[in-house]
């Protein structure tokens, strides 16, 4: 009698009710998780797209030093005159190209970027608002940076380009940092190294971020 009840509960299955239930935890991890997913996706790629830009940024940069005659310490100001480009700023040339040059321009000017080999990088970076951005995520400025300089500069003799941004959300900067140093990601701000960051602010976002590449 007792193994007839035993067979009979087994046989009986799971009720509507326990179904339910099942079902309805499964619907809140997957309303948890799927964001949270779509999240780490989502910033990787970005991270993935803002690194080629940064790198193609930077080999810009050295195709300028080189052809263009272009010093260090100016790659986040106006071109010096004594550079056959004059006043016009070399992040502008980089995005924009030819269409960065003023009316006034002379020939000179013009066939000096025609020779220097730069192409423009429009379609990876949209221009809104009269500013740039990369993937949602403003690109601030140029700058130079020495190894274990902070912050990086607009002047001076650094090795090193920085591609810095502006208020960069964490799961972004988590994703740029893991992408380009693979450690755990450190708290608060950090000073050196490829990926140089500001402290998180309550909106869960970092003022300023430097990607530092060699030039």
């Amino acid at each position: 009698m007792k193994k007839e009840m035993v067979r009979s509960a087994i046989q009986r299955g799971f009720t509507l009710v326990e179904m339910l239930v099942v079902v309805v935890v499964i619907g809140v991890i997957l309303a948890i998780a799927v964001p949270i997913i779509n999240n780490m996706v989502g910033s990787q790629a970005a991270a993935t797209t803002t690194h080629a830009v940064g790198q193609n940024i930077a080999k810009s940069v050295s195709i300028a030093q080189q052809v263009l005659r272009v010093p260090v310490s100016n790659v986040g100001a106006d071109l010096p005159t004594t550079s056959a480009l004059g006043q016009i700023k070399l992040l502008d040339i980089i995005i924009k190209g030819a269409d960065a040059f003023p009316a006034a321009a002379t020939e000179t000017q013009k066939n000096a970027y025609a020779r220097s080999g730069l192409r423009p990088i429009t379609d990876a970076i949209e221009l809104r608002d009269s500013k740039y951005w990369i993937d949602g995520v403003e690109l601030k400025k140029l700058s130079n940076c020495k190894p274990d300089e902070n912050p990086c500069t607009s002047t001076g003799l650094g090795t090193k380009l920085g591609v810095e941004l502006a208020n960069v959300p964490t799961e972004l900067v988590i994703a740029l940092f893991k992408d380009r140093v693979g450690n755990d990601f450190p708290t608060g701000e950090l000073k050196t190294g490829p990926v140089r960051f500001s402290a998180v602010t309550g909106d869960q976002t970092h003022a300023n971020v430097t990607l530092v590449y060699d030039l």
